[in-house]
């Protein structure tokens, strides 16, 4: 074997590795060309996937953000027409001041009940200057010289002045605002 047989030989096998060398680094390059072309994938779908979950949770905050904001308007609304009819009840209940008589057996009522709820001793009662004129035959307590700002009814004390039930047409209507309220929002918002 010569010197140019063995230069041949080892030129050639030179040659296999760089062939087998080059298939392995375009097999490599290949390999690593598809890793990232699913990773780049995979970054896209999970992009577009954030992004869609982003747009529906942002989506469904503007919704719920709207039936609150609604809820909100309505409940306000609701207020607002509670409010409305309780007014019209308060000046409904103020207009029985106009009808003497009526407004009369009522101030008296309210009197007597003060009357009873008070023991021993001869009860002192407060009105309005209007309605002393209606209290002329008041029996069993005495009218204060001293007139009370109110839109109707009576104060009555004990003769010691210890202890006062408010009979007031505004005391009255206090007392009964909440139970008024509840049975207005059952009535006027079943419609």
């Amino acid at each position: 074997m010569g010197l140019d047989e063995l230069r041949k030989g080892m030129l050639e096998k030179a040659r296999e590795e760089a062939r087998a060398l080059a298939r392995e680094a375009e097999a490599e390059a290949s390999s690593l060309t598809n890793k990232a072309k699913e990773q780049r994938s995979e970054i896209l779908a999970n992009a577009k996937r954030e992004a869609k979950e982003l747009i529906d949770a942002e989506r469904n905050e503007a919704i719920a953000n709207a039936h609150l904001e609604a809820k909100r308007e309505l409940a306000k609304a609701k207020g607002e027409l509670v409010d409305s009819v309780e007014k019209k009840v308060w000046s409904e209940l103020l207009k029985v001041r106009s009808k003497k008589s009526s407004y009369s057996k009522l101030l008296h009522k309210l009197i007597d009940q003060g009357k009873r709820m008070l023991e021993g001793g001869t009860p002192i009662v407060y009105v309005r200057a209007e309605d002393r004129k209606l209290l002329k035959d008041l029996k069993g307590a005495r009218l204060a010289d001293k007139s009370i700002d109110c839109s109707g009814g009576a104060i009555i004390t004990s003769a010691d002045g210890r202890v006062r039930i408010d009979n007031t047409l505004e005391a009255l209507f206090e007392e009964k605002q909440d139970a008024m309220r509840i049975e207005i929002r059952n009535a006027v918002l079943k419609k």
